[in-house]
């Protein structure tokens, strides 16, 4: 059996008692740093999915910019490889969970992939569409041009995907906030067990010993004196004071009950010397 070990468990499971006022400010330090910590997490997985999404605001408006003028030109011309190849680079976007191109009458004409899984998607529809005549420079400017409608376009954005990328996100925010926090939780209850704690304990136990009447030696804190006195000098000098006190309190009521017993030895004495000239006088008047 390993001694040291249970002598260790042991010292552990009795900290809590043996130091109360380090245990409540281990327990106060980790609550709220949890609740900081779960605070900041929230906000950072908000952010992010604000970020999330206006990436996929301007991925929507780069498509629609970039891809659906040539799209149509390819409709009408009836360009099946053109159309496969365009819609294949739109496809390799990220987050782009499918495809589907249709014509005027609503039929699928390309799906990529084959099999679509609506689940968490965020769909975006663009008509595919073309002017139906041009106008020459010399016609009225009020004029709008009447456009032939080819097709629909429709784009899912895969939302699980982003989902997924968030909880991935925010677990290993919180995983290295929480150890983050932890580090220096450890650190900040190692300094003040070194600097305050075990001097206070010190002079817990130093009240304790006056209490019990040692009033010989002084209060000495282990530790390196500062430049200048700080709280803790001052709480030593304060006990340091107080025992000088209760000792000077002591050795006047011991000089006090010397000095009665003294006068109560020397009213003993006259009143013995008084009784004998007393009963010497009446010895003399009984001979006369």
């Amino acid at each position: 059996m390993n001694f040291p070990n249970i002598l260790g468990l042991r010292r552990l499971i009795r900290y809590p008692k043996d130091h109360p006022l380090s245990y409540r400010m281990m327990v106060y330090t980790t609550l709220y740093s949890f609740v900081f910590i779960m605070l900041s997490t929230a906000v950072q997985i908000t952010l992010d999915y604000r970020r999330e999404m206006r990436n996929i605001d301007q991925q929507i408006q780069l498509i629609s910019t970039s891809y659906i003028a040539s799209l149509a030109r390819s409709m009408w011309d009836f360009d099946q490889a053109q159309l496969e190849l365009q819609l294949k680079g739109i496809k390799a976007l990220p987050d782009i969970a499918s495809l589907e191109l249709k014509d005027h009458t609503g039929e699928t004409l390309i799906r990529l992939p084959e099999q679509v899984v609506e689940d968490k998607v965020m769909k975006s529809s663009f008509d595919l569409s073309i002017p139906s005549k041009r106008h020459s420079n010399y016609e009225s400017k009020n004029e709008q041009n009447t456009r032939r409608q080819l097709g629909t376009l429709i784009i899912a954005t895969n939302l699980a995907t982003i989902h997924a990328r968030l909880w991935r996100t925010g677990f290993n925010i919180l995983l290295n906030q929480t150890l983050l926090v932890l580090l220096i939780m450890l650190v900040i209850m190692f300094i003040l067990q070194r600097l305050i704690t075990r001097h206070l304990e010190s002079m817990a136990g130093y009240s304790k010993a006056i209490g019990d009447g040692e009033l010989e030696s002084p209060l000495t804190l282990s530790r390196r004196q500062p430049n200048s006195p700080d709280e803790l000098n001052q709480l030593a000098n304060a006990l340091n004071d107080m025992r000088l006190s209760i000792r000077h309190d002591i050795n006047r009521r011991e000089e006090e009950q010397q000095a009665l017993r003294y006068n109560r030895d020397q009213l003993q004495q006259m009143v013995e010397r008084r009784t004998m000239s007393l009963q010497q006088a009446k010895e003399v008047a009984e001979e006369a």
